[in-house]
């Protein structure tokens, strides 16, 4: 039982680096986006 609790927590962490990284994406992309619009 002690495994799966570490394997939930892993997940866990692993699950909140993506979010983190997704958020990242998001505001770069949408950075690109008003760069784009203006050059247009």
């Amino acid at each position: 039982k002690e495994r799966q609790k570490e394997e939930k927590e892993k997940k866990q962490e692993e699950e909140k680096e993506t979010e983190k990284e997704e958020e990242e994406a998001k505001k770069k992309k949408v950075k690109g986006k008003e760069k784009n619009h203006f050059v247009k």
